[in-house]
């Protein structure tokens, strides 16, 4: 398949002692003189040549490289474990030759497990016995199996039902530990550094777009070990000796229980982000774009909870250990029906009936077992079987995909086309954070800073002004009033007046 195809390809690749270094923070080539400076895309060496600077140089997941192995039918991977693992298979080939042929391939239900085969040889051996006991107890004349037939039949047509509801269960859950958990994991891992890389995309970030990969990918092997429930697999000092976490880390690390390792790891992974990002706008930059970073560290570690929930909490006992029974008594039944009426028909020298039954109790019988050890396989996707998930090619997957958004994913071609002399200062996508840095910016700060006091201050002075007017204008309205008394005292006295009143009197009639 291709995605095969393009993983084996990856990992095929040479890959670069641990101990190699790139000197990240190499200088430009320098311009040719008379001519202005020119801002090379972020991560690139020059446009003309089309080199892109290596910002990582990340060890292999695991001490040895998968190896992979084709068949006729399906491309099987085998990692640090030493078991095969199906990887793909070709659905086309599988249609083309049938069930027959594709049977006795390996990752069938009847070649997973050796314990199918034996469990069909007991039953069959059961239904021999069955006969043999029957017709030494009486004679053939007198064996009736009608009774034992109808019982049979009626334990076959409930089966199907109650092994329908088992069966969809099973692959639900397995299912969900594929995409709900794993696939959430691996999801959050690639959407945090995609965004890294489009919003810091310059050489500056490079050690923490490094350290912040570490510790994804480290969160994602810690915890596809961790899933496997296995001591000898959970040793962070590994990943300390492969250059994924420093000593100090490793030291932290191992003080705690190795289940909850990514959930310590993504912890940090959100603290990076945030520490770079308080940074960020501290040099004038936005909050907006980091919302999204915290709610995909929360999605990672709620998926991880997910994972070891849903490994931690299996379908009840007592439905399964029901259903288990009720499986052994149809195979029972099966087995006691075929051998009676074998027996007799085999008396009778009917040797087609014979057969008929031969057949009838193996095809049942392996029926039923088989698809109990199908979900008996699937319960638990993580352990050693043929048909558990392929993490490590997941894993490849997600760390080539990872190193190729560090690589080569800051260079923008389209942005190249637009921009072919370089970006220009007011376009450029580091320019903020530069203009930020410049004396001149400072300056202007200041400025901003103080126009924005005396803003302040020219609003409180106009808010008292305003107060002022407003109690002129009460004053001026009092003393308009008292202006129109003094005119009616006027008035009423120039009356008086006239009628030469005496001012006693005056002041009698006045009042």
């Amino acid at each position: 398949s291709h995605h095969a195809r393009t993983t084996m390809a990856g990992v095929a690749r040479a890959v670069e002692p641990p101990g190699a270094t790139h000197d990240l923070a190499a200088p430009a080539p320098p311009q040719p003189p008379g001519e202005p400076t020119r801002l090379l895309a972020p991560g690139l060496i020059d446009f003309e040549h089309g080199e892109i600077a290596k910002y990582s140089n990340l060890p292999p997941l695991e001490e040895q490289i998968p190896m992979y192995e084709h068949t006729w039918l399906a491309t099987w991977i085998m990692g640090y474990t030493k078991k095969a693992r199906l990887l793909t298979y070709d659905f086309s080939k599988l249609v083309t030759y049938g069930g027959y042929i594709s049977a006795a391939a390996r990752g069938t239900v009847f070649t997973m497990n050796p314990r199918v085969g034996l469990q069909l040889l007991m039953w069959l051996l059961m239904s021999a016995g069955f006969g043999m006991l029957v017709v030494v107890a009486q004679p053939i004349d007198t064996i009736d199996s009608s009774q034992l037939a109808s019982f049979s039949n009626y334990m076959n047509a409930l089966l199907p039902i109650v092994m329908a509801l088992f069966i969809s269960l099973a692959l639900e859950r397995w299912w969900s530990l594929r995409i709900v958990a794993l696939g959430a994991v691996f999801d959050s891992v690639q959407n945090v550094l995609v965004q890294l890389c489009a919003i810091f995309p310059s050489r500056e970030f490079t050690e923490i777009k490094d350290r912040l990969l570490r510790y994804c990918l480290t969160s994602v092997i810690i915890l596809v070990r961790s899933a496997k429930a296995e001591e000898r697999f959970l040793k962070v000092g590994d990943m300390v000796k492969r250059h994924y976490l420093t000593e100090e880390e490793g030291v932290l690390l191992e003080q705690v229980p190795a289940a909850h390792v990514p959930a310590v790891l993504w912890c940090w992974i959100m603290r990076g982000v945030l520490e770079v990002h308080h940074d960020f706008v501290l040099r004038g930059g936005s909050w907006e774009p980091f919302g999204h970073f915290i709610s995909l560290c929360l999605e990672a570690r709620s998926a991880v909870e997910t994972l070891h929930t849903l490994l931690e909490t299996q379908l009840p006992y007592a439905y399964v250990q029901f259903i288990v029974f009720i499986i052994s008594i149809n195979n029972l039944l099966v087995a006691l029906r075929s051998g009676v009426r074998g027996a007799v028909e085999l008396a009778n020298r009917q040797y087609t009936s014979v057969v008929a039954e031969l057949v009838f109790v193996t095809v049942v019988s392996l029926l039923y077992q088989g698809l109990l050890m199908l979900t008996y396989v699937i319960h638990d996707p993580f352990g050693e079987d043929l048909l558990d998930l392929p993490t490590l090619a997941y894993q490849t997957h997600v760390s080539e995909t990872c190193q190729a958004m560090l690589d080569a994913g800051s260079r923008c071609p389209a942005v190249e086309h637009l921009f072919p002399e370089g970006f220009p200062e007011s376009v450029h996508p580091n320019a903020v954070i530069r203009l930020a840095r410049s004396p001149a910016q400072q300056q202007l700060r200041e400025l901003d800073r103080c126009t924005t006091e005396i803003g302040s201050v020219v609003a409180t002075v106009a808010g008292q002004v305003a107060g002022l007017q407003q109690l002129y204008m009460e004053v001026l309205s009092e003393l308009q009033n008292l202006t129109v008394g003094l005119s009616e005292v006027d008035s009423t006295l120039a009356y008086f007046r006239q009628q030469r009143l005496s001012p006693d009197k005056a002041i009698a009639r006045g009042s």
